[in-house]
């Protein structure tokens, strides 16, 4: 198996900016890469909607967001 992306979420109320110790109302997407032999061919759009779906659900946890990340 060979890791062609990633993407980094983190969920609702998580203080995903340490420095000023807020934490976010709603889930965000950061951190989205895809290697270049594989760009413009949906990769990045399924690592999104992932993220998407699992932002939506109504149990996310934690273990969902270790997830995505891994």
């Amino acid at each position: 198996m060979e890791i062609v992306g990633s993407v980094g979420l983190f969920p609702a109320k998580t203080k995903s900016y340490v420095w000023n110790g807020v934490a976010t109302p709603y889930p965000e997407i950061r951190l989205l890469a895809v290697i270049p032999e594989l760009q413009s061919r949906g990769v990045g759009t399924a690592l999104v909607e992932h993220c998407l779906d699992i932002s939506k659900s109504p149990n996310n946890s934690m273990l969902d967001y270790i997830q995505v990340v891994l």
